[in-house]
Protein backbone atom coordinates (compact mmCIF):
# COMPACT_ATOMS: atom_id res chain seq x y z
CA UNK A 1 0.00 0.00 0.00
CA UNK A 2 1.09 3.21 -0.87
CA UNK A 3 0.55 6.69 0.34
CA UNK A 4 1.13 10.80 -0.61
CA UNK A 5 1.17 13.40 2.14
CA UNK A 6 0.22 16.64 1.59
CA UNK A 7 1.45 19.09 4.63
CA UNK A 8 3.87 21.68 6.06
CA UNK A 9 7.23 19.81 6.37
CA UNK A 10 9.15 23.09 7.70
CA UNK A 11 11.38 22.34 10.38
CA UNK A 12 8.85 23.77 12.99
CA UNK A 13 5.61 22.24 11.83
CA UNK A 14 3.81 19.20 13.63
CA UNK A 15 3.13 16.71 10.67
CA UNK A 16 5.14 14.01 11.64
CA UNK A 17 2.90 13.63 14.39
CA UNK A 18 0.87 12.53 11.50
CA UNK A 19 2.95 11.21 9.33
CA UNK A 20 5.08 8.96 11.05
CA UNK A 21 1.91 6.73 12.67
CA UNK A 22 1.24 6.33 9.32
CA UNK A 23 4.77 4.89 8.16
CA UNK A 24 4.10 2.97 11.14
CA UNK A 25 1.44 0.78 9.69
CA UNK A 26 2.53 -3.25 8.56
CA UNK A 27 0.81 -2.64 5.35
CA UNK A 28 2.05 0.44 4.32
CA UNK A 29 4.72 0.32 1.96
CA UNK A 30 5.91 3.87 1.57
CA UNK A 31 4.81 7.26 1.97
CA UNK A 32 5.75 10.01 -0.55
CA UNK A 33 5.77 13.59 1.56
CA UNK A 34 5.45 16.41 -0.57
CA UNK A 35 5.69 19.87 1.44
CA UNK A 36 8.25 22.66 1.79
CA UNK A 37 11.20 21.13 3.01
CA UNK A 38 12.13 17.67 4.40
CA UNK A 39 11.05 17.06 8.20
CA UNK A 40 13.88 14.13 9.16
CA UNK A 41 14.67 10.89 8.25
CA UNK A 42 12.32 7.88 8.84
CA UNK A 43 11.90 4.82 7.56
CA UNK A 44 9.32 4.59 4.15
CA UNK A 45 8.76 8.29 3.68
CA UNK A 46 10.32 9.63 0.82
CA UNK A 47 10.31 13.44 0.60
CA UNK A 48 9.44 15.77 -2.48
CA UNK A 49 10.25 19.39 -1.47
CA UNK A 50 9.63 23.02 -3.46
CA UNK A 51 10.96 25.41 -1.13
CA UNK A 52 12.83 27.45 -3.65
CA UNK A 53 9.70 28.51 -4.96
CA UNK A 54 8.64 31.66 -3.11
CA UNK A 55 5.36 33.39 -5.24
CA UNK A 56 2.51 31.05 -3.20
CA UNK A 57 0.58 30.48 -6.35
CA UNK A 58 3.34 29.04 -8.30
CA UNK A 59 4.20 26.89 -5.32
CA UNK A 60 0.52 25.66 -4.99
CA UNK A 61 0.60 24.93 -8.69
CA UNK A 62 3.59 23.33 -8.83
CA UNK A 63 3.41 21.63 -5.57
CA UNK A 64 -0.24 20.32 -7.48
CA UNK A 65 1.51 18.92 -10.30
CA UNK A 66 4.30 17.47 -8.48
CA UNK A 67 1.47 15.06 -6.76
CA UNK A 68 -0.72 14.35 -9.52
CA UNK A 69 3.01 13.14 -11.40
CA UNK A 70 4.17 11.31 -8.31
CA UNK A 71 0.91 9.73 -6.94
CA UNK A 72 0.13 7.72 -10.11
CA UNK A 73 1.09 4.29 -7.97
CA UNK A 74 -0.81 5.89 -4.60
CA UNK A 75 -3.61 4.23 -3.35
CA UNK A 76 -4.40 6.89 -1.04
CA UNK A 77 -3.80 10.70 -1.23
CA UNK A 78 -3.99 12.37 1.69
CA UNK A 79 -4.19 16.18 2.50
CA UNK A 80 -2.61 17.75 5.89
CA UNK A 81 -4.80 20.91 7.37
CA UNK A 82 -7.87 21.81 4.44
CA UNK A 83 -6.17 24.87 2.62
CA UNK A 84 -3.65 24.24 0.54
CA UNK A 85 -2.84 20.70 1.31
CA UNK A 86 -5.90 19.41 1.11
CA UNK A 87 -7.40 21.15 -1.37
CA UNK A 88 -4.00 19.84 -3.10
CA UNK A 89 -5.21 16.51 -2.13
CA UNK A 90 -8.64 16.84 -3.14
CA UNK A 91 -7.24 17.87 -6.87
CA UNK A 92 -4.82 15.36 -7.52
CA UNK A 93 -7.24 12.33 -6.15
CA UNK A 94 -9.85 13.63 -8.73
CA UNK A 95 -7.76 13.71 -11.51
CA UNK A 96 -6.11 10.04 -10.50
CA UNK A 97 -8.84 8.43 -9.94
CA UNK A 98 -7.58 7.93 -5.95
CA UNK A 99 -9.35 7.86 -2.45
CA UNK A 100 -8.28 10.69 -0.62
CA UNK A 101 -8.65 11.92 3.10
CA UNK A 102 -8.53 14.89 4.93
CA UNK A 103 -7.25 15.46 8.24
CA UNK A 104 -8.77 18.90 10.01
CA UNK A 105 -6.60 20.00 12.41
CA UNK A 106 -7.85 22.62 14.08
CA UNK A 107 -11.38 23.46 15.54
CA UNK A 108 -13.54 23.18 12.22
CA UNK A 109 -16.06 25.49 14.03
CA UNK A 110 -14.09 28.24 14.37
CA UNK A 111 -15.98 31.03 12.24
CA UNK A 112 -13.26 33.99 12.11
CA UNK A 113 -11.02 31.35 10.34
CA UNK A 114 -13.20 29.16 8.52
CA UNK A 115 -15.46 31.72 6.42
CA UNK A 116 -16.40 32.52 3.09
CA UNK A 117 -14.78 30.65 0.10
CA UNK A 118 -13.01 29.01 2.51
CA UNK A 119 -15.50 27.26 4.61
CA UNK A 120 -17.12 26.21 1.07
CA UNK A 121 -13.92 24.33 0.30
CA UNK A 122 -14.07 22.80 2.95
CA UNK A 123 -17.71 22.24 2.64
CA UNK A 124 -16.79 20.63 -0.64
CA UNK A 125 -14.00 18.40 0.71
CA UNK A 126 -15.70 16.49 3.23
CA UNK A 127 -18.62 15.98 1.44
CA UNK A 128 -17.08 14.74 -1.94
CA UNK A 129 -13.29 12.85 -0.29
CA UNK A 130 -13.51 9.50 0.82
CA UNK A 131 -13.01 10.17 4.45
CA UNK A 132 -12.50 12.68 6.46
CA UNK A 133 -10.64 13.10 10.04
CA UNK A 134 -10.68 15.91 12.91
CA UNK A 135 -9.23 15.47 16.44
CA UNK A 136 -11.88 14.80 18.72
CA UNK A 137 -15.72 14.62 19.36
CA UNK A 138 -16.63 18.13 19.81
CA UNK A 139 -15.26 18.28 16.35
CA UNK A 140 -17.07 15.35 14.82
CA UNK A 141 -20.44 16.32 16.49
CA UNK A 142 -20.18 19.92 15.13
CA UNK A 143 -19.63 18.68 11.67
CA UNK A 144 -22.69 15.98 12.14
CA UNK A 145 -24.95 19.17 13.64
CA UNK A 146 -23.95 20.31 9.83
CA UNK A 147 -25.13 17.84 7.86
CA UNK A 148 -22.10 15.86 7.18
CA UNK A 149 -22.25 12.36 6.56
CA UNK A 150 -20.78 11.11 10.45
CA UNK A 151 -19.88 7.61 8.97
CA UNK A 152 -17.36 8.96 6.73
CA UNK A 153 -15.76 11.46 9.54
CA UNK A 154 -13.40 9.44 12.07
CA UNK A 155 -11.64 11.11 15.34
CA UNK A 156 -7.77 11.10 14.79
CA UNK A 157 -6.42 12.79 17.42
CA UNK A 158 -2.97 14.64 17.58
CA UNK A 159 -0.40 12.28 18.51
CA UNK A 160 3.18 12.29 19.89
CA UNK A 161 6.13 10.58 20.92
CA UNK A 162 5.92 9.50 24.42
CA UNK A 163 9.15 7.81 24.86
CA UNK A 164 10.55 11.40 24.01
CA UNK A 165 7.89 13.54 26.06
CA UNK A 166 8.41 12.19 29.31
CA UNK A 167 8.91 13.34 32.63
CA UNK A 168 12.99 13.85 32.90
CA UNK A 169 12.38 14.78 37.08
CA UNK A 170 13.94 18.36 36.20
CA UNK A 171 13.89 20.99 38.90
CA UNK A 172 10.85 23.16 38.87
CA UNK A 173 11.81 26.15 38.23
CA UNK A 174 8.08 27.71 37.06
CA UNK A 175 4.57 27.90 38.67
CA UNK A 176 3.34 28.27 35.70
CA UNK A 177 4.43 27.62 31.95
CA UNK A 178 2.68 28.24 28.86
CA UNK A 179 3.64 27.44 25.23
CA UNK A 180 2.23 28.59 21.52
CA UNK A 181 2.04 31.03 19.56
CA UNK A 182 1.55 34.52 20.72
CA UNK A 183 -1.33 35.48 18.58
CA UNK A 184 -4.78 36.95 20.03
CA UNK A 185 -7.05 33.82 19.88
CA UNK A 186 -4.75 32.60 22.77
CA UNK A 187 -5.90 35.27 25.06
CA UNK A 188 -2.65 35.64 26.88
CA UNK A 189 -3.29 39.12 28.59
CA UNK A 190 -6.23 36.85 30.42
CA UNK A 191 -3.27 34.72 31.76
CA UNK A 192 -1.38 37.80 32.78
CA UNK A 193 -4.79 39.05 34.62
CA UNK A 194 -4.77 35.77 36.17
CA UNK A 195 -0.98 36.00 37.49
CA UNK A 196 -2.19 39.32 38.88
CA UNK A 197 -4.93 37.66 40.65
CA UNK A 198 -2.55 35.09 42.07
CA UNK A 199 -0.13 37.37 43.09
CA UNK A 200 -2.56 38.42 45.69
CA UNK A 201 -1.90 35.28 47.49
CA UNK A 202 1.59 34.46 45.72
CA UNK A 203 3.86 37.70 45.60
CA UNK A 204 6.25 35.65 44.07
CA UNK A 205 4.82 33.71 41.96
CA UNK A 206 7.26 32.44 38.68
CA UNK A 207 5.60 32.35 35.24
CA UNK A 208 6.83 31.49 31.85
CA UNK A 209 5.53 32.33 28.43
CA UNK A 210 7.32 30.23 25.40
CA UNK A 211 6.72 31.31 21.97
CA UNK A 212 6.25 34.10 19.04
CA UNK A 213 4.30 35.77 17.41
CA UNK A 214 2.13 39.26 16.46
CA UNK A 215 1.52 40.02 20.57
CA UNK A 216 4.55 40.05 21.97
CA UNK A 217 5.13 43.70 21.82
CA UNK A 218 1.09 44.04 23.80
CA UNK A 219 2.05 41.35 26.25
CA UNK A 220 5.48 43.10 27.05
CA UNK A 221 3.71 46.32 27.64
CA UNK A 222 0.98 44.82 29.70
CA UNK A 223 3.74 43.23 31.89
CA UNK A 224 5.49 46.53 32.84
CA UNK A 225 2.50 48.89 33.33
CA UNK A 226 1.27 46.03 35.86
CA UNK A 227 4.25 45.40 37.83
CA UNK A 228 4.93 42.08 36.32
CA UNK A 229 8.62 42.44 35.45
CA UNK A 230 9.73 39.73 38.50
CA UNK A 231 7.03 36.99 38.08
CA UNK A 232 6.14 37.04 34.19
CA UNK A 233 8.94 35.71 31.25
CA UNK A 234 8.65 35.87 27.93
CA UNK A 235 11.18 33.57 26.59
CA UNK A 236 10.31 33.35 22.92
CA UNK A 237 11.04 30.52 20.63
CA UNK A 238 12.76 27.22 22.93
CA UNK A 239 14.61 24.36 21.38
CA UNK A 240 14.23 22.31 24.01
CA UNK A 241 10.54 22.04 24.87
CA UNK A 242 11.07 18.57 26.82
CA UNK A 243 12.91 20.09 29.80
CA UNK A 244 10.70 23.45 29.00
CA UNK A 245 7.81 20.91 30.28
CA UNK A 246 9.44 19.50 33.11
CA UNK A 247 10.31 22.99 34.54
CA UNK A 248 6.64 24.00 35.36
CA UNK A 249 4.35 22.89 37.90
CA UNK A 250 1.49 23.99 35.60
CA UNK A 251 0.48 24.60 32.25
CA UNK A 252 -1.98 26.94 31.38
CA UNK A 253 -4.04 27.31 28.69
CA UNK A 254 -6.50 30.32 28.13
CA UNK A 255 -7.45 29.84 24.44
CA UNK A 256 -10.72 31.26 23.26
CA UNK A 257 -10.86 28.82 20.58
CA UNK A 258 -8.49 25.30 19.72
CA UNK A 259 -8.75 21.52 18.07
CA UNK A 260 -6.70 19.65 20.18
CA UNK A 261 -3.57 21.64 21.38
CA UNK A 262 -0.33 19.16 20.73
CA UNK A 263 1.39 21.22 23.54
CA UNK A 264 -1.04 20.11 25.88
CA UNK A 265 -0.47 17.01 24.90
CA UNK A 266 3.24 17.17 25.02
CA UNK A 267 2.64 18.56 28.57
CA UNK A 268 0.59 16.14 29.90
CA UNK A 269 2.98 13.15 29.04
CA UNK A 270 5.91 15.04 30.39
CA UNK A 271 3.89 14.64 33.73
CA UNK A 272 3.11 18.49 34.09
CA UNK A 273 -0.75 18.76 34.75
CA UNK A 274 -2.74 21.50 32.57
CA UNK A 275 -5.47 23.96 33.42
CA UNK A 276 -6.99 24.73 30.36
CA UNK A 277 -10.32 26.35 28.71
CA UNK A 278 -13.09 24.05 27.32
CA UNK A 279 -12.40 24.54 24.31
CA UNK A 280 -12.26 22.49 21.06
CA UNK A 281 -11.72 19.07 21.58
CA UNK A 282 -9.51 19.44 24.93
CA UNK A 283 -12.24 17.57 27.07
CA UNK A 284 -11.19 14.63 25.02
CA UNK A 285 -7.74 14.49 26.92
CA UNK A 286 -8.42 16.60 29.59
CA UNK A 287 -10.81 14.94 32.46
CA UNK A 288 -11.64 17.71 34.78
CA UNK A 289 -10.25 16.93 38.32
CA UNK A 290 -8.71 13.73 37.28
CA UNK A 291 -5.52 14.65 35.31
CA UNK A 292 -6.36 18.43 35.27
CA UNK A 293 -9.16 21.43 35.71
CA UNK A 294 -11.39 22.64 32.73
CA UNK A 295 -12.21 26.13 32.96
CA UNK A 296 -16.14 26.69 31.05
CA UNK A 297 -15.23 29.86 30.24
CA UNK A 298 -11.74 31.05 29.12
CA UNK A 299 -12.38 34.79 30.67
CA UNK A 300 -13.62 33.35 33.92
CA UNK A 301 -10.47 34.76 35.25
CA UNK A 302 -11.15 34.13 38.82
CA UNK A 303 -11.65 30.59 38.25
CA UNK A 304 -8.96 29.94 36.67
CA UNK A 305 -6.89 31.91 39.90
CA UNK A 306 -8.12 29.31 42.21
CA UNK A 307 -7.75 26.19 40.28
CA UNK A 308 -4.25 27.55 39.80
CA UNK A 309 -4.04 27.98 42.99
CA UNK A 310 -5.51 25.73 45.07
CA UNK A 311 -3.15 23.25 42.76
CA UNK A 312 -0.29 25.10 43.98
CA UNK A 313 -0.66 24.08 46.98
CA UNK A 314 -1.80 20.69 46.94
CA UNK A 315 1.60 18.39 46.01
CA UNK A 316 -1.15 15.47 46.68
CA UNK A 317 -3.40 16.32 44.19
CA UNK A 318 -0.10 17.51 41.71
CA UNK A 319 0.81 13.81 41.71
CA UNK A 320 -2.04 12.13 40.94
CA UNK A 321 -3.07 14.57 38.11
CA UNK A 322 0.27 13.97 36.82
CA UNK A 323 0.51 10.13 37.03
CA UNK A 324 -2.93 10.34 35.35
CA UNK A 325 -2.21 12.38 32.65
CA UNK A 326 0.99 10.62 31.65
CA UNK A 327 -1.62 7.36 31.26
CA UNK A 328 -4.35 9.00 29.08
CA UNK A 329 -1.77 10.28 26.82
CA UNK A 330 -0.02 6.93 26.57
CA UNK A 331 -3.19 5.21 26.23
CA UNK A 332 -4.90 7.42 23.46
CA UNK A 333 -2.40 9.80 21.96
CA UNK A 334 0.70 8.15 21.77
CA UNK A 335 1.77 7.83 17.97
CA UNK A 336 1.39 3.85 18.74
CA UNK A 337 -2.10 4.64 19.16
CA UNK A 338 -2.37 6.63 16.31
CA UNK A 339 -0.60 3.87 14.27
CA UNK A 340 -3.81 1.35 15.17
CA UNK A 341 -6.41 4.28 14.42
CA UNK A 342 -5.03 4.00 10.74
CA UNK A 343 -4.83 0.28 10.62
CA UNK A 344 -8.24 0.13 11.55
CA UNK A 345 -9.16 3.06 9.29
CA UNK A 346 -7.13 1.10 6.19
CA UNK A 347 -8.61 -2.22 6.98
CA UNK A 348 -12.14 -0.77 6.33
CA UNK A 349 -12.05 1.28 3.64
CA UNK A 350 -10.39 -2.00 1.76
Amino acid sequence: MKFTVIANTSPRSESFGFIRPIADCKNVESILVCGEGSLTSYKKVIYITDGAIKNKLLRLIHRTLNVIVKSRKSDYIIGIYEIPHGLIAYVSAWVLGKKSILCIIGNPSYSKLRKGLRLWIMNVMINRMSYTTVTGSNSRRHLEKKGFDVNKIEILPNSIDTEVFRNNHSKKEYDIISLGRLSPEKELINLLKIVILIKKNKSNVQVAIAGSGPERERLETYITENGLEENVKLIGYIDDKIDFYNKGCIFLLTSRTEGLPRTVIESMSCGTPCIVSRVGDIEDLVINNQNGYLIDNCNDLVVFAEKVYSLLNDEVKIQKFSENARKIVEKKFSHNAATRFWEKLLAHIN
